[in-house]
């Protein structure tokens, strides 16, 4: 004789069960991790049960009958551990844990990446080849489904170079910005040594006016989103304008009435002409040829005309490289009489 009946049960389910293949004058049933609901010492019984571990006896006339359950405790709760970070073409390790369950499959999906091993149980690892952000996912199947899922950020390394201009003056402001590469970072912070940062510090783009110091340096760090830190510098070498003024045109008793002083200089430069006496009597910047003119320059008896890399200069050109006593005529610079 055998107990016939639902092997595989949950947790409170009321089953029907009987004894086959023989009879009996006695029948005692009894259960472990369970309730025998009726019975009435026949050779049916309905059993509630209350365990994992539930065990249903029957004493019969002749022996003693044993039958278990297979019991299943549905999952209700469950987490996929990850840190929600990840680095790009790295292999990381993902679990799942914290189940109120009975034993369970798995089945796992992921975009964007390359599962590895462990498919079918609780425990894989991914290959991530995509830095789109994506979502782990799984299925956890025992007598129900308890689908789980994790957000992923996927980064690529941070690397960056400091961009500007590395020969600078202590009179100009300067802007130096960043080249990224990787995933954008959460932060930057820049470090100037020898100058100071005019205005905000923490972005891609700073101003920057130097000082003259044993040391002018432009340092940036900034991490991005897997924590992934970097650390650039870039030395800048100080040329401070103190001979910069170049004399462009110097004339003696040579202005009647009035004339056009016209000529070429540096693209964009500064172009100042002064009398006799340093007294700055026009000033102009030239286009982007260098080109440059004063019109109805009237009854100088001697001028000179300078160019500067900057308008912020003295107007009095205390450092004049060199003058010359006469007239110059030269393919570029040339002054013209004008018509009165």
């Amino acid at each position: 004789m055998n107990i016939f009946g639902n092997q595989n049960t949950q947790l409170n389910q009321i089953n029907s069960y009987s004894i086959q293949g023989g009879s009996s004058s006695l029948y005692t049933w009894s259960v472990i991790n369970g309730e025998i609901i009726g019975s009435n010492n026949t050779s049916n019984a309905l059993i509630k049960t209350l365990g994992v571990n539930c065990v249903i006896t029957c004493i019969t006339d002749s022996e003693t009958l044993i039958f278990s359950q297979n019991v299943c405790i549905p999952n209700t709760q469950g987490e996929i551990t990850a840190i929600g970070v990840e680095l790009y073409n790295q292999e990381t390790f993902y679990e799942v844990v914290y189940l109120n369950g009975t034993d369970s499959s798995y089945l796992w999906s992921v975009e964007n990446g390359i599962i590895i091993e462990g498919q079918g149980s609780n425990k894989i690892k991914i290959y991530w080849n995509n830095f789109e952000n994506t979502k782990i996912k799984v299925d956890v199947q025992n007598c129900n489904s308890l689908k789980l899922e994790k957000e992923i950020t996927v980064c690529v390394p941070v690397d960056a170079e400091i961009i500007g201009v590395i020969e600078v003056n202590n009179i100009d402001i300067y802007q130096y910005s960043v080249d990224l590469t990787g995933t954008f970072p959460f932060n930057y912070n820049w470090i100037i040594k020898g100058g100071e940062i005019i205005g905000n510090n923490f972005q891609s783009t700073i101003s920057v006016k130097w000082k003259s110091s044993e040391e002018n340096k432009v340092i940036l760090s900034c991490v991005n989103c897997g924590n992934q830190s970097i650390l650039k510098e870039l030395e800048i070498e100080m040329n401070n304008p103190k001979s910069r003024t170049l004399v462009l045109k110097h004339c003696n008793n040579c202005i009647e009435k009035c004339n056009t002083i016209s000529g070429i200089a540096s693209p964009l430069a500064y172009i100042k002409l002064y009398n006799q006496n340093n007294l700055l009597l026009f000033e102009q910047q030239a286009d982007k040829r260098g080109v440059y003119f004063f019109e109805n320059v009237c009854n100088v008896d001697s001028l000179y005309v300078t160019q500067t890399e900057t308008n912020k200069l003295e107007s009095n050109p205390s450092n004049i490289l060199s003058l010359c006593t006469e007239c110059e005529t030269t393919p570029k610079i040339y002054v013209k009489k004008c018509k009165i």
